[in-house]
């Protein structure tokens, strides 16, 4: 039997918030930085987007419906194109009307609300899918979540909305001795658990300009990994889009290594296949029980990025107050903004694990120190408090 592969791209903007003080509470309810954003998006449209697209387009004509391909988009990152950018959304609608090209379904805002509040992680999911089938005219029954967080619980609710997999990542603390390089089953549910292999992301989208390596060497790692790999088993590859380009840059060699990636894939045995053509196998898969909340964040694959400081801790003890609210509010802007609010990169600025990170990651977070980010996150939220609560 043929083994498989499948190419999976994350694409994220996130709202920067502006420098609010303590006498703006009450006063100014305009919280995001707009000069930040437009710069950052047209950043990573000429650095990346463009450039990828254009590659992604190559390779799905030299190679037809060998080559597959997927992705997953933010709602913030929609929001940004259609009115900053509405020429990089067009760029990417016509990527996306291949046939081989697929759009999975994902969290609206990227944020923790899977971990938080069911349901309104579910009513976001279901705004996201709706959403993605209204902008791009369609949507996958496949689920890639913020940080592919993922439990049993996160795994049940998935599939009480109907899907028939979902996106997590390979935690060696959850597979033991198991291989992430197979298709599991929920224990409890029809639903289907594909696993990143962190590994062989990281080595492209973290240690690539550090380590370089070919797309030879790539796919000869991935047919090599006898461990774990079997025949007939299935490589993730997962990664921000913006690795081609923004997070490594072009200098590195990194849209080369793209380039030739598809034919040493298929050199090396492996058959490209979208997530959605993995879920409809009808072959035996093992159980996985994940008892505890996993993620493609740092080392650990947990939560630590996101409860490590007390900092951390009481946005997301504010975040828990307001959920019960947010259930019924019928303000859209108020929606609106607490999507914005509650994207994990706000806690990311406040990390000090992500404070001393190399400046490579630290060029995004406009504090200077975790402290700063805090104080202007919870002037903002007292003052989201307040209208909500004036309702």
């Amino acid at each position: 039997m043929n083994n498989t592969f499948s190419l999976t791209f994350k694409v994220h903007q996130l709202f920067y918030l502006r420098p609010y003080r303590f006498f703006d509470i009450g006063q100014r309810h305009n919280y995001y930085d707009d000069y930040r954003n437009k710069y950052i998006l047209k950043r990573f449209s000429e650095r990346s987007y463009y450039k990828a697209n254009r590659l992604m387009h190559e390779l799905c004509d030299r190679f037809g419906d060998k080559f597959k391909l997927s992705f997953v988009f933010s709602g913030t990152a929609v929001d940004q194109m259609q009115w900053y950018a509405p020429e990089l959304f067009e760029d990417f609608r016509q990527l996306l009307t291949r046939p081989n090209v697929e759009i999975l379904a994902g969290d609206d805002s990227c944020s923790a609300l899977a971990v938080l509040d069911k349901n309104l992680w579910k009513a976001q999911v279901e705004r996201h899918r709706s959403r993605m089938k209204e902008v791009f005219g369609k949507c996958s029954d496949v689920l890639a979540g913020t940080e592919l967080l993922y439990d049993d619980a996160i795994g049940k609710a998935a599939a009480e909305m109907g899907y028939k997999g979902i996106l997590a990542e390979g935690a060696k603390t959850v597979l033991g001795w198991k291989s992430p390089h197979l298709i599991y089953k929920h224990p409890a549910c029809a639903l289907n658990l594909i696993l990143r292999d962190g590994v062989l992301s990281e080595n492209i989208s973290v240690r690539f300009a550090d380590r370089p390596l070919t797309a030879a060497q790539f796919a000869s790692d991935a047919a090599n990994d006898r461990d774990t790999l079997k025949d007939g088993s299935h490589v993730n590859f997962y990664c921000n889009y913006a690795t081609l380009g923004e997070y490594q840059e072009e200098e590195s060699g990194i849209f080369e290594f793209f380039r030739h990636l598809p034919q040493e894939i298929i050199n090396n045995g492996f058959s490209f296949v979208s997530l959605s053509d993995l879920c409809q196998t009808q072959a035996e898969k093992p159980e996985l029980h994940v008892p505890f909340t996993t993620s493609a964040m740092d080392d650990e694959k947990d939560l630590t990025a996101l409860y490590a400081n007390e900092l951390q801790r009481d946005v997301i003890a504010n975040w828990k107050k307001v959920c019960p609210s947010m259930r019924s509010c019928p303000v859209e802007e108020l929606q609106k903004d607490f999507r914005f609010l509650t994207s994990v990169e706000h806690l990311a600025f406040m990390s000090t694990k992500y404070f001393t990170e190399k400046p490579s990651i630290r060029y995004l977070n406009p504090y200077d120190s975790p402290y700063d980010a805090y104080i202007d996150y919870m002037n903002i939220w007292s003052d989201f408090t307040q209208r909500l609560q004036g309702l």
